[in-house]
């Protein structure tokens, strides 16, 4: 029976083994595929960020050298003798529009009339549209071709400090996609330009319909967390941000960024359907495949486990070997390491504070250690706030040091000075010194010379407050 009972005990054991080790490979699968999910829709994300950021920032440099160039034209036009004169206006603007269409680009005068490449005829009222410094409108119906959307670029033209005309340049919303490209995605991805205000699309590089409204958005179907309620609502309000919806055309998610233009209340809204968005990244089987092998390996490595485990506890106890318990600064055995592997740089800044809290003594004594221990990490926190790039010390007791190396003096002083007036709100008191040194001293001679000068800085103190404890 004893035999038996053995080999039962063994298969139960392995049966039992075997069984967590297929609950834990199968949690490891369905982790990998929960990772590389995770990490495809943040490169995705990603992606779009920075592809958003690039469109707006193209967007704004379109309109920023039209800008240029509507003001560099009115500062032609006003150096005709008679802006007036159809004849010399016509030959500027054929000369300054010869690789743009017909009627491109106008002179518009205060009697809400222009002059074009090919005519004259009348147009917006020239005092809506006056200002002294370029500027671009938003969208709204051309006047020169029916049913056509535009937007225009204005300048004025200026005489005598008086604006005496203006100059307009006309993009045609039709027109617009061709002059903005993102090659992300092989160049799949869609791209829009809204205008947050009226709702209307400047630019949609998917569809040939630029009739509809933002608000139609708030109809789609979006990605578990997000709304469309949220999504319209940003763009109205000019915020960046990201969301996920269903297209109607295809009836696949987007995976959507938007980003402020800068101009008006526009906004670059950058998409890529979901099946191109996820298959950037490395195929979930190779995740998967990849994870079998490790488990693989488990049984290897749990063998290395225990070495692990003793080379974490040598490591732990070389930590707490450096550390001060109390502050959470490194100890003296850090700092007797650091004085041992300081390396001197010829012409390097050394900047060490020798510092000591006055009256920890007194303090302890009367409210407690608890008290002296709050004070203590009060200027801990301090220094680390101070000088988060330098060595900082406790040497025991009330002793602190920091050894800073680029420091300057005078930077140095500031941040000390500002300390104790933060302490003296806490009616805490230290005493401190400041060695600066250039010339390649030993890290443990500018050290001694800055405790010299906290002793003296301490001697002061307490025959200014009356204290006779001496150290």
């Amino acid at each position: 029976m004893v035999p038996k009972l053995l080999r039962k005990s063994q298969f139960v054991h392995l049966w039992w083994a075997t069984l967590l080790l297929i609950v834990v490979l199968a949690g490891g699968l369905y982790a990998a595929y929960v990772s590389v999910t995770t990490a495809v829709e943040e490169e995705c994300n990603a992606n779009l960020s920075i592809a958003a950021e690039q469109f707006a920032a193209d967007v704004q440099d379109y309109f920023e050298l039209q800008k240029i160039q509507m003001q560099a034209l009115g500062d032609l036009v006003a150096q005709l003798p008679d802006i007036r004169s159809k004849k010399r206006v016509q030959e500027l603007l054929r000369a300054f529009n010869k690789d743009k269409p017909p009627r491109h680009t106008r002179v518009i005068y205060p009697d809400n009339t222009e002059i074009r490449d090919t005519g004259e005829s009348h147009c917006f009222s020239f005092n809506a549209e006056s200002r002294q410094e370029p500027y671009v409108t938003d969208d709204k119906l051309s006047s020169a071709y029916i049913g056509r959307r535009e937007i225009q670029v204005l300048a004025p033209v200026i005489k005598e400090g008086r604006t005496v005309a203006l100059v307009c340049s006309t993009v045609y919303l039709e027109d617009m996609r061709n002059y903005f490209k993102v090659d992300i995605y092989r160049g799949r991805a869609q791209l829009f330009i809204v205008d947050g205000t009226t709702g209307h699309y400047l630019l949609d590089n998917w569809h040939d319909n630029l009739n509809s409204n933002v608000s139609m958005l708030t109809e789609r179907v979006y990605y578990p967390g997000y709304t469309g309620e949220a999504f319209v609502n940003d763009l109205k309000q000019g915020r960046p941000g990201h969301t996920i919806f269903k297209s109607k055309t295809v009836g696949q998610y987007l995976y959507t960024h938007y980003r402020p233009i800068g101009i008006n209340n526009w906004q670059a809204v950058v998409s890529v359907l979901e099946p191109e968005a996820l298959g950037l990244a490395r195929s979930t089987t190779h995740y998967m495949t990849s994870l079998v092998l490790l488990y693989l390996l488990a049984f290897g490595i749990f063998l290395s486990w225990i070495f692990y485990l003793r080379r974490l506890s040598v490591k732990e106890w070389e930590r707490l070997w450096r550390l001060d318990l109390n502050t959470g600064l490194e100890n003296r055995n850090a700092y007797i390491q650091l004085l041992h592997d300081f390396a001197i740089i010829p012409g390097q800044t050394l900047t060490c504070i020798y510092i000591d809290v006055n009256g920890l003594h007194e303090l302890n004594n009367r409210y407690g250690h608890e008290a002296g221990d709050q004070m203590l990490n009060l200027v801990a926190e301090e220094l680390q706030e101070s000088f988060p790039s330098a060595y900082l010390y406790r040497l025991g007791g009330d002793e602190f040091l920091v050894v800073a190396e680029g420091l300057a003096e005078d930077v140095a002083l500031n941040r000390l000075q500002l300390i104790k007036t933060k302490l003296a709100r806490q009616q805490y008191s230290i005493s401190a010194g400041i060695e600066h040194d250039e010339s390649g001293r030993p890290l443990e001679e500018v050290v001694n010379a800055a405790d010299k000068k906290m002793l003296a800085d301490k001697r002061e103190y307490y025959s200014t407050v009356g204290d006779r404890r001496r150290r």
